[in-house]
């Protein structure tokens, strides 16, 4: 798969074609990720509460 989007993109691109097939890419990976976090939040049965607790875990990690 790699190697085909290597000869895929193997011609000159200007730096707009760049930045838009970045942009693409990264849009389609955070789509995936949303995706999977999503799932992960159903199958946990995660509520607000949780994230809160994780986040000021993470917080306190950060500071420390």
């Amino acid at each position: 798969m790699q190697q085909s989007m290597l000869r895929v993109f193997d011609r000159k691109l200007n730096e707009k074609q760049e930045v838009e097939i970045k942009r693409l890419l990264s849009k389609y990976f955070e789509n995936l990720v949303e995706e999977e976090m999503d799932q992960i939040w159903e199958e946990k049965k995660m509520t607000q509460k949780d994230l809160d607790i994780l986040f000021n875990a993470l917080q306190d990690i950060i500071t420390t």
